[in-house]
C-alpha cells in the first residue's frame, strides 16, 4: 500500500494511486483486530512509501554528483583503504589538463532512466516542457523526466540553439519550421512534425526578433 501510494508522488505523479493507497491504509487500520495489528499496517505502509521514495531520491543525487563533476564518494565508517582510493582519485583527477572546450554552455545532461542513468547530448534535445519542479526533455522517439526548473536550465543552455517560446516550453530553433498569427495578437509555433504550440505574450518580441521580425 505504501509503495502504490508513493508512486502518487513526484516523479511518477500518478495521483489515484496516492489517493487509493491512503484510503485502504485507513480502512486497514480502522479495521485492525489489535493495536499491534495496526502498528504493524502503520510500518509495513510507511516502508513501502519510503522504498518507492527513496529510489528516485538516490538518483536525483546522482544526477547532481554527475553536474559537480564528483570524481567518487564515501559512506560513514569510512575504511582506511577506501579513503585511500578516493583521495588517488582525487589527485589523479586534480592532475589532469583542463579541457579544451571553449563554450561555457552545457553540452550534456545525466538523466534518470528506470534504474539506470543514460547520458543525453544538449544538441538531441529537440523540445523542453516544464512539469512542476521537473523538466521532460524530448529526445528522439524518446522522453525523460529532469529534476531541475525550466528557468534554471535555460541559463545554461546556448541561447544560439535554443529558444524559450513560454513560461512552459524551451525549444532547439531548428526543430522550428515557421511561424504563424492565429489573429488578435496570438502567434503559434510550427515544429518540424507538424505540431503546433502556442507563443506566451511575453516571449513574443523575442521568438519574432529570431524571424528578423
Amino acid at each position: 500500500m505504501g509503495g502504490l501510494s508513493g508512486l502518487g508522488f513526484a516523479p511518477y505523479f500518478v495521483f489515484p494511486l496516492a489517493y487509493l493507497g491512503l484510503a485502504a491504509f485507513a480502512f486497514l487500520t480502522r479495521h485492525s483486530p489489535s493495536v499491534l495489528a495496526a502498528f504493524v499496517a502503520g510500518w509495513a505502509f510507511g516502508l513501502g512509501q519510503f522504498i518507492v521514495g527513496l529510489s528516485w531520491i538516490t538518483e536525483s543525487f546522482a544526477v547532481e554528483a554527475f553536474d559537480l563533476d564528483a570524481v567518487d564518494y564515501v559512506l560513514k565508517p569510512v575504511a582506511a583503504e577506501r579513503l585511500e582510493r578516493a583521495i588517488g582519485r582525487a589527485i589523479a583527477k586534480r592532475g589532469e589538463p583542463a579541457g579544451t572546450s571553449d563554450t561555457k554552455w552545457l553540452q550534456e545532461l545525466w538523466v534518470p532512466h528506470r534504474s539506470e542513468l543514460v547520458r543525453v547530448s544538449v544538441s538531441d534535445v529537440r523540445r523542453i516542457d516544464a512539469e512542476r519542479d521537473y523538466v521532460r526533455l524530448f529526445v528522439g522517439e524518446k522522453t525523460y523526466l529532469l529534476l531541475q526548473t525550466i528557468a534554471g536550465l535555460e541559463e545554461k543552455l546556448d541561447p544560439e540553439e535554443y529558444i524559450r517560446i513560454h513560461r512552459s516550453t524551451i525549444l532547439r530553433k531548428d526543430n522550428i519550421a515557421g511561424l504563424r498569427h492565429d489573429g488578435l495578437g496570438v502567434w503559434s509555433v510550427e515544429l518540424e512534425d507538424g505540431e503546433t504550440l502556442r507563443i506566451g505574450r511575453t516571449y513574443l518580441p523575442k521568438v519574432k526578433a529570431m524571424a528578423g521580425r
